[in-house]
C-alpha cells in the first residue's frame, strides 16, 4: 500500500483555505491511540477565564490582519472541545468572513486524531450544512472533502493495527466471489483497541467485511454499524449475540452473509429471517439443524441458503459437473492426493452428478471426519480416504 502522502492530493473545496490533508500525516496516524497529555483539573474560575479568552480569539478570526487570524486560530486549536462548543454558539450569528473561518477551524478539528473531537466537529458541520446559506454551502463542501480524507486516515490507522483493507482475498459463498473493490478483514492479528475501532465508521468505500476469531465481540459489530453500503459479511469463529444480529438488520444493501463456525442455533432463525438479504446465506459449521434451515428457507424463499456441518473437502468444480478445477492448498483433498482434472463419482458410496451433489453430501460431515472419495483420473478409477478440514478461506 502506498504512503498516505502519495495517495492524497491537496484539496481546496469552495471557500476552504485550509489544506486538510496536511493534518493527516503518518506520524499522527501511527500514534492515533495516544492519549492527549493530562491536563490539570481547572477550577470554575479558570474555566470561565479560558472560555472568555477563547471567545476573544473567535472574535479575532474576523480580523483584517492575516497574522492576527492565524494566531487566534492556533490558540483555539489548543483547546478543541471548548472551541467547538464556542463555535456552536457563534456560527448562527456569524457573518460570512467569521463564519468561513469557523468552518475552516471545524474542518481541521474533523481530522483530529481524537475521534470524539472529530465526531463533534463533523456533527456541527452537518448541522450547518442544512442551512440554505453561503456558510451552509461551505459546510457541505467541507464534509465532502472530509469524508475522503477521513477514509484515508482510517485506512492508515487500521492497517497500522494489522487490519487488511483492499481487494478481498477470500470467497463469500463457496464458488461465488465478491465483485467489490474494497473489503475489510479483521482477525486475531488485529492489535487495535476500542478507540481504534472507531475509525471503521469512516471506511465509506467498504462493501465487504470479514470478521474472524474468538476475540471479535459486540464492539466490532457496533463499529461496522455505520457502514450502510456493505453488501457482503462473513463471520468465522465469532461469538454472535442477539444484539449483534440486530445490528446486521441495519444493512439495507446486504446481499450475502456467511456464518462459518459461528455459535448460533435454531433460536436465531427468526432473527436471521428478518435480515435484508438479497443473495445468499451460508451456514457452515453452525448449530442450526437441517430442519431449522428448511424453516428458514421457507421464510426466505427467494434467497439461496446452504447449511452444512462444516467439513471442508477443498476443491472447486463446475456448477454442472464434478470435474475438479482447483484444489485448495493444505486441504484434505490436497493431502489425500486429489488433483485438478479428477472427476469425482462418489462420496461414501453416494453418487455425484454435479457440484450441488458434492456440497449436499459434504454438508453431513464435520471437520475431522474421514470420508471415502471415488474418482476417475483419465480412465483410472481411484478410491481415496480424505480427512475433512475446516474452511479457512
Amino acid at each position: 500500500m502506498s504512503s498516505l502522502a502519495e495517495r492524497i492530493k491537496p484539496i481546496r473545496v469552495g471557500g476552504l483555505r485550509t489544506l486538510v490533508f496536511a493534518l493527516v500525516t503518518v506520524g499522527t496516524v501511527a500514534n492515533s491511540n495516544a492519549q492527549p497529555p493530562d491536563q490539570p483539573q481547572q477550577s470554575a474560575a479558570d474555566s470561565r477565564a479560558l472560555r472568555e479568552q477563547l471567545g476573544r480569539q473567535i472574535q479575532l478570526l474576523n480580523s483584517e490582519s492575516f497574522r492576527v487570524r492565524q494566531l487566534a486560530r492556533w490558540r483555539l486549536e489548543q483547546h478543541p472541545r471548548q472551541a467547538i462548543e464556542l463555535a456552536r454558539q457563534q456560527l448562527p450569528a456569524a457573518n460570512h468572513n467569521a463564519g468561513s473561518q469557523l468552518i475552516d477551524l471545524l474542518t481541521a478539528f474533523a481530522m483530529h486524531r481524537d475521534v470524539e473531537v472529530s465526531l463533534a466537529a463533523i456533527a456541527l458541520l452537518q448541522k450547518t450544512a442544512t442551512q440554505m446559506s453561503s456558510l451552509g454551502t461551505l459546510a457541505r463542501n467541507s464534509l465532502l472533502a472530509i469524508a475522503d480524507l477521513q477514509e484515508q486516515q482510517a485506512i492508515e490507522v487500521l492497517v497500522h493495527h494489522e487490519a487488511r483493507i483492499g481487494a478481498p482475498a477470500f470467497s463469500i459463498n463457496a464458488q461465488r466471489q465478491t465483485r467489490t473493490e474494497m473489503s475489510l478483514h479483521i482477525n486475531e492479528a488485529f492489535s487495535g483497541d476500542r478507540k481504534a475501532l472507531h475509525w471503521i465508521q469512516f471506511l465509506k468505500s467498504i462493501e465487504t467485511i470479514f470478521l474472524e476469531g474468538p476475540g471479535i465481540d459486540s464492539h466490532y459489530f457496533r463499529a461496522i454499524a455505520e457502514l450502510k453500503g456493505v453488501r457482503n459479511i462473513k463471520l468465522r469463529h465469532v461469538t454472535v449475540t442477539t444484539e449483534d444480529l440486530q445490528i446486521l438488520k441495519g444493512f439495507p444493501q446486504l446481499e450475502h452473509l456467511g456464518l462459518n463456525y459461528v455459535d448460533v442455533d435454531d433460536s436465531a432463525i427468526d432473527l436471521l429471517a428478518e435480515l435484508p438479504l438479497s443473495g445468499s446465506l451460508r451456514l457452515y459449521g453452525t448449530k442450526i439443524s437441517r430442519a431449522g434451515a428448511k424453516r428458514l428457507q421457507a421464510q426466505l424463499d427467494d434467497i439461496e441458503i446452504y447449511c452444512g456441518k462444516g467439513g471442508f473437502l477443498g476443491i472447486s468444480t463446475g456448477r454442472t459437473n464434478t470435474r475438479v478445477s482447483m484444489v485448495t492448498e493444505n486441504s484434505g483433498a490436497m493431502l489425500a492426493g486429489i488433483q485438478s482434472g479428477d472427476k469425482l463419482t462418489h462420496i461414501n458410496g453416494v453418487e455425484l452428478k454435479d457440484f450441488d451433489d458434492i456440497r449436499e453430501e459434504l454438508a453431513n460431515y464435520v471437520a475431522g471426519d474421514e470420508i471415502q472419495v471415488d474418482l476417475l483420473r483419465g480412465t483410472q478409477k481411484l478410491q481415496l480416504k480424505v480427512t475433512l478440514t475446516e474452511d479457512r478461506n
